[in-house]
């Protein structure tokens, strides 16, 4: 810290408090004292209210600790950290469904907005593949069913050919269907 080495060397010491309270009071205090000097975007302090509610919810429930901070663990965690709760939920949607996402927010790699619009495109891409994949099967169901409507019906050899053929088309379009 350079203030405690400045001051080591003009032969100060810092000042120094004990602080009485419980540790929850200690990390409020601190968070309250330091928040406003760190240059954090939206999304990174979101990310840390997130990570705050769900220690603050651990030690002491859903209740607030105090009449002072009367409100939900969401609420709270949204105020002490300068975010809307909405904000606060969305952000630990994306710690839920891609920690990946989420550890990039608090690094400052991305915006929650962008982890948002990245994941959905992910959801959409993948319930395309599931969709090529559900037709695929249907296209394999169909063939099968029609080579077995032939061999039933004494197709020659060159039947079974077209057939099998058709098949093997409908398996590799299987393959390239998977996601």
């Amino acid at each position: 810290c350079l203030e405690l080495a400045e001051q080591g060397s003009a032969g100060r010491s810092p000042r120094v408090y004990e602080f009485k309270g419980t540790e929850m009071e200690a990390k409020a205090y601190v968070l309250s004292e330091n928040l406003h000097r760190r240059h954090l975007t939206v999304s990174q302090r979101a990310a840390l209210a997130v990570l705050w509610k769900r220690d603050w919810q651990a030690r002491v429930g859903n209740i607030a600790p105090s009449f002072e901070e009367l409100g939900n663990a969401r609420e709270i965690a949204g105020r002490k950290f300068q975010v809307s709760p909405r904000t606060v939920n969305q952000a630990e949607e994306i710690l839920e469904k891609s920690p990946a996402f989420f550890e990039q927010m608090i690094q400052g790699g991305t915006t929650l907005w962008e982890a948002q619009r990245s994941m959905k495109e992910i959801e959409c891409e993948e319930s395309d593949a599931r969709r090529h994949l559900r037709r695929a099967k249907q296209k394999i169901r169909e063939v099968g069913a029609e080579l077995v409507a032939f061999m039933e019906a004494g197709g020659g050899s060159n039947g079974i050919r077209e057939a099998m053929d058709a098949l093997r088309v409908a398996r590799e379009a299987l393959e390239k269907a998977k996601p």
